[in-house]
């Protein structure tokens, strides 16, 4: 899953795309069971819940509020 998140991120032109602290992505995988619209809300949303907490790197509290802020669409 990291390996999934940072290419992506690589893709987007991030200039760190290893963003997603390994039990960060982990959360991702288990809630997104390998489905890959969901893998990228998820992400999408952790990002977003990642910078408006300013913080460097995103963790499983910034995954944890993308997954309840997703609720039942994911």
């Amino acid at each position: 899953m990291g390996q999934y998140l940072a290419f992506r991120l690589g893709v987007a032109g991030a200039p760190d795309p290893q963003l997603f602290d390994e039990a960060a992505a982990r959360l991702v995988a288990w809630h997104a069971a390998g489905i890959p619209r969901v893998i990228n809300a998820v992400a999408d949303h952790a990002l977003l819940a990642g910078y408006v907490a300013r913080v460097p790197r995103i963790t499983r509290p910034e995954v944890s509020r993308a997954i309840q802020d997703l609720g039942d669409w994911s």
